[in-house]
């Protein structure tokens, strides 16, 4: 059973039945969570945080993934669009731009203000955490996904195909549980086409 980062390591050194390989399988686990990181967008991963900004420009948070939304705390209405860091000179209006690891931020608002910024977040390192919600819920993409990564290294290895359908299997099975609990408890109503 694989309950956190030193389970995963073991399961993974079995299921490559290669001694060996022990000094080699957390870089398997680093390239999976970054794989993971990149490819999941799942409601559990949302973060909300109230920032206090004094200036145009601020840091993103460490563990920031993507942006949900961003707008002023004072202003519920109000979200900030999205434009490139050029369009943002001339623009007049509520909008922000990423400019390296900090978004800038273009308002009517007076320094120092406070913004909503929800968006999703990075899942921590299993090397660092030893465990994290997704580790409980879907052991199995972690352990295909190092297995995948694993397949490179080993040069040639047949099994590549079962791991990467396994990582996909586990990918799609914990997407088709976030869209279920998306629809569940409500009662879906039909409108007429007008």
């Amino acid at each position: 059973m694989i309950q956190n980062y030193s389970d995963l390591q073991a399961e993974i050194a079995s299921w490559l039945h290669r001694s060996d390989l022990t000094a080699r399988i957390p870089s398997f686990i680093q390239f999976a969570e970054a794989r993971i990181n990149n490819e999941l967008r799942l409601s559990k991963m949302v973060r909300y945080r109230t920032l206090n900004v004094a200036g145009p420009l601020f840091d993103r948070p460490a563990d920031f993934l993507e942006m949900v939304m961003i707008g002023p705390t004072d202003r519920a209405d109000c979200e900030y669009d999205l434009v490139t860091p050029r369009q943002i000179r001339g623009t007049k209006g509520d909008f922000y731009a990423y400019v390296g690891d900090q978004i800038r931020l273009l308002d009517e608002a007076t320094d120092p203000r406070n913004v909503d910024l929800v968006y999703y977040a990075r899942l921590p390192a299993l090397s660092e955490a030893e465990t994290t919600w997704l580790l409980s819920d879907q052991p199995d993409l972690y352990l295909y996904g190092a297995l995948a990564h694993s397949a490179p290294f080993l040069k040639d290895d047949p099994r590549i195909a079962t791991w990467e359908a396994g990582y996909q299997a586990a990918k799609m099975g914990q997407e088709g549980a976030e869209q279920a609990a998306k629809w569940s408890g409500g009662t879906l109503v039909m409108r007429n086409a007008s």
